[in-house]
C-alpha cells in the first residue's frame, strides 16, 4: 500500500506481514490487527510525497517511483529488511543516474527483475529507461517523432507483457 497525504506533505508505505493476513472482521466492517509496519516520509527519506508506482523484487526489496508532481522524486530502492537506515533507502535521480528528470511517471518489472520506467514531465519529451538492479546497468530508450502526439509528450504508463515486450 502507498499513498500521499498532500495536505500534510506526507507519504507512506505500510506493510501487513503475511502472518497477520488472517483476521477477524471488526463490527461495522474493516479490520485492525495493530500489525502494520509503516514507513512515513515524516521519519524516512522519501524523495517525494507523490508515489506513482511500486514493484516488489524477489529479494523483498520494494522499488518506488515518485515525483510526478512537486519537487524531488526518482526511483527509490527500499529494503524493509535492511539492518541500517543507510542500507534501507537509496534514491536514483538525475544527479546520480542517467535519468533526465527527478520524475518517474510509471514503473513495471519484467520476469528477470529489470525495472522499466517512464521518465519525463508534461513539458519535457519523456524517455523510457530500464534498470537492472543486479548489474547496475541503465538503458535509455528515446521516443521518436513517429508517435502521433505533439513534440512534448506525456507517456504515463509502461507495461511489460507476458511475452517480455514493452
Amino acid at each position: 500500500v502507498a499513498g500521499p497525504v498532500p495536505s500534510s506533505s506526507e507519504a507512506g508505505v505500510p506493510r501487513l506481514p503475511p502472518d497477520q493476513v488472517g483476521h477477524l472482521p471488526l463490527p461495522g466492517g474493516g479490520f485492525d490487527t495493530h500489525a502494520w509496519d509503516v514507513w512515513s516520509s515524516v521519519h524516512h527519506p522519501f524523495p517525494s510525497i507523490f508515489i506513482s508506482g511500486m514493484e516488489f523484487g524477489a529479494d523483498g526489496v520494494v522499488w518506488i517511483a515518485s515525483g510526478s508532481i512537486g519537487p524531488g522524486g526518482g526511483l527509490t530502492r527500499f529494503d524493509p529488511n535492511a539492518t541500517t537506515p543507510q542500507a534501507m533507502w537509496l534514491t536514483y535521480d538525475a544527479s546520480n543516474s542517467p535519468l533526465l528528470l527527478d520524475e518517474i511517471y510509471a514503473l513495471d518489472m519484467d520476469a528477470t527483475g529489470r525495472l522499466w520506467m517512464v521518465n519525463g514531465h508534461v513539458n519535457f519529451r519523456p524517455a523510457i529507461f530500464s534498470f537492472d538492479p543486479t548489474s547496475g546497468v541503465w538503458q535509455r530508450f528515446d521516443l521518436g517523432e513517429e508517435l502521433p502526439w505533439s513534440t512534448f509528450n506525456l507517456i504515463n504508463a509502461v507495461h511489460v507483457g507476458p511475452s517480455g515486450r514493452i
